[in-house]
């Protein structure tokens, strides 16, 4: 698929549970000319947002309604789960797309980011429709996803030198990688295995066999 061009400038800020999936939201991102990528900060006005939950929730969609009350911004909210998901309070929290995190590739977010950028400012009365259209598709697609360990090399030594207690800088200087290429590779194996933070990776690596 060719990769998706921003006919006009687009703010988009990052909000996730974990600072590695923030950096794997941010490598995706980052080469995409016309965006402009920051943090999420509470009380700071937004533009589009990709928040990236886990699950959506009456909590953890707080921050995201505050934004959306105060200066209209939108959200593309990225799930691990299509079960627990509060639809009404995501609609009432400006959310106008919902995506897995197995589908967040550089065109599937940047083409999600693109249809929210659409929709700043727009009447949301159809918005619980679509979103709930939306997660039907979700949980068709993703029924019978399985995390089947298949891991390249690098990711295999990533798991195994995070599991004997090394931060990601150090592992970056002892295989010689940029500390960037190190965050992007666990977060890589996070997506795709709908894994939550590195303490889960490690986990799932054991499972595997590989450390």
């Amino acid at each position: 698929m060719d990769d998706l061009e921003v006919a006009s400038p687009i703010s988009v800020s990052v909000l996730a549970t974990e600072p590695l999936r923030e950096a794997g939201i941010r490598e995706v991102l980052r080469r995409s000319a016309g965006v402009t990528l920051r943090s999420f900060v509470p009380g700071e006005p937004h533009e589009v947002i990709v928040a990236d939950l886990g699950r959506l929730v009456d909590d953890s969609l707080r921050p995201l309604k505050r934004s959306h009350e105060r200066y209209g911004s939108v959200t593309v909210a990225i799930v691990d789960k299509t079960t627990e998901v509060d639809l009404r309070a995501a609609a009432g929290g400006g959310v106008v797309g919902v995506m897995h995190s197995l589908d967040t590739g550089r065109n599937g977010l940047l083409s999600a980011v693109l249809r929210a950028s659409g929709k700043i400012g727009r009447p949301g009365a159809a918005r619980l429709d679509q979103l709930a259209e939306q997660m039907r598709r979700l949980r068709d697609s993703h029924a019978d996803v399985r995390a089947v360990p298949e891991l390249s090399d690098r990711e295999a030594e990533v798991l195994r030198r995070i599991a004997g207690g090394l931060d990601t800088n150090l592992v970056a200087q002892s295989m010689q990688l940029s500390e960037r290429t190190v965050k992007y590779t666990l977060w890589c194996i996070m997506r795709r295995f709908s894994l939550h933070n590195r303490v889960h990776a490690v986990a799932f690596a054991i499972r595997a066999g590989v450390i």
